[in-house]
């Protein structure tokens, strides 16, 4: 064939036919296709990207953003461009090494997608740098006191995160910590938080919020040691009494459980704190004011004219007295009268006495009913103030002639079965137990009656 015939044909199938000089026709079908054109999705695509590992640059690699923005970019070859010219005609000018590209401040770029059958096409793409997290400052510095366990060693557990505020004000702001710069630039280990702060210790904070660019801070914390009173001690005093409480001097200022703001205060039985404040820690020192433990007389054993006074408790040794009589350290008593008397005792701690109410049984043998008023009746009305008291009165045959109870008060007027008994001597027999003594006491003996016959 000889003859050349052109046409612009669209995309289809055709028929083409033609005759050799033999007059013989030939037809062959042809199909035209159309080369796909990019699919752009530039509306996937964000430029604005942050400096993550903080050394002044951006680093981008954009074969990670060509199948974002192109959704067939498999079927092309894609350049990019920082000069729209060289974009347009297509030259080797473009971005050699894609994967490692960078920017320092906002920048425009061009990405060309073509392929062996359609010429380019050019789209922008700009590039900026994100907004930092608002800080009001970068490094800080803090102290907290040791107070937390009570030993002030100067080593405390800090929260890290309880001091974001004093960076920023944006709200929902959270960080990871860091114990050196260059961890926190490049997402090295992180430290947990809270940390355990030993006297001192500097921390790098990271912060994030959604979309916003990190920022790091530094944060210096120092650990305080609060100072504590040496003379402040728990005290013991005697029961309705006071004392003073002095923490002594060398604080900025005191401020006790009881409201009052000076060194010391006088307090009675109770338990008591006082804030401690130096050098900007409070310490919170706590103290106790205990009463005495006061002595018990627990029984008093009296056999005839001798008083033992038994006594637990309190801080031995003890003192004694009776009635308004001098202290001893002995706890008998010897020729006490017959009566109600008084026991005094105290202990070492020299508080004021405790009491004992004792009644002496005096045994005495000769009445006399003759109604003068001397000796009239024979009473051991005592025994009224015994536990178990018993008296019986016999003739010398063995009769008893009078039995003692607490309707005649164990008081004998020389009388039996309604008539003076006649003069003579008589058996007294008598026993009982003192309150809170378990062994009993017991008396007998004559009894002279001196009747008018």
């Amino acid at each position: 064939v000889s003859t050349t015939n052109t046409a612009n044909l669209g995309a289809g199938v055709y028929t083409v036919t033609f005759t050799n000089a033999s007059g013989c026709p030939f037809t062959k079908t042809i199909t035209i296709l159309e080369s796909p054109k990019p699919v752009w999705k530039l509306n996937l695509f964000s430029g604005v990207k942050c400096d993550e590992n903080f050394d002044g640059q951006i680093d981008v690699n954009l074969n990670d953003i060509t199948p974002v923005i192109i959704g067939n970019s498999s079927l092309f070859t894609v350049h990019y461009y920082l000069n729209q010219n060289d974009a347009n005609l297509g030259n080797n000018n473009y971005i050699q090494n894609p994967a490692t590209w960078s920017y320092t401040t906002n920048t425009t770029i061009w990405v060309r997608a073509f392929s062996q059958y359609c010429p380019g096409e050019v789209k922008q793409l700009d590039f900026k740098k994100g907004n930092d997290i608002p800080v009001s400052k970068t490094e800080d510095s803090v102290t907290e006191c040791d107070n937390a366990d009570n030993n002030e060693d100067g080593i405390k557990t800090v929260n890290l995160g309880s001091y974001i505020s004093n960076f920023t004000a944006l709200s929902g702001v959270t960080a990871t910590y860091y114990d050196n710069l260059n961890a926190a630039q490049n997402s090295g280990t992180v430290i947990p938080n809270p940390v355990s702060v030993n006297q001192s210790g500097v921390y790098y904070l990271r912060l994030h919020k959604a979309n916003y660019c990190d920022v790091i801070v530094k944060l210096n914390v120092t650990i305080l040691i609060p100072k504590k009173s040496t003379v402040l001690k728990d005290k013991a005093i005697c029961p309705g009494t006071i004392t003073q409480l002095d923490a002594g001097p060398g604080f900025d200022s005191y401020l006790w459980s009881t409201g009052e703001t000076t060194q010391t205060i006088d307090v009675p039985v109770g338990n008591y704190w006082v804030d401690l404040t130096f050098n900007g820690c409070t310490f919170r020192q706590h103290v106790t004011v205990s009463s005495v433990p006061m002595p018990t007389i627990t029984g008093v054993e009296i056999m005839g004219t001798t008083v033992t006074v038994n006594v637990s408790g309190g801080n031995p040794p003890y003192q004694y007295a009776i009635d308004n009589g001098n202290y001893q350290s002995s706890n008998v008593f010897h020729n006490v009268r017959g009566g109600d008397h008084t026991i005094y005792v105290i202990s070492s701690d020299n508080c004021g006495p405790v009491s004992y109410e004792i009644t002496v049984v005096e045994p005495y043998n000769v009445i006399t009913p003759n109604a003068d008023g001397i000796n009239d009746v024979l009473n051991y009305s005592a025994l009224l103030k015994k536990d178990a008291p018993f008296m019986q009165i016999f003739d010398r045959y063995g009769k008893i002639v009078f039995v003692g109870d607490k309707n005649n008060r164990y008081t004998w007027d020389g009388r039996a079965f309604g008539k003076a008994v006649p003069t003579g001597s008589y058996w007294l027999v008598m026993h009982w137990t003192e309150p809170g003594v378990a062994t009993p006491s017991q008396y007998s003996g004559w009894v002279l009656v001196k009747n008018r016959d």
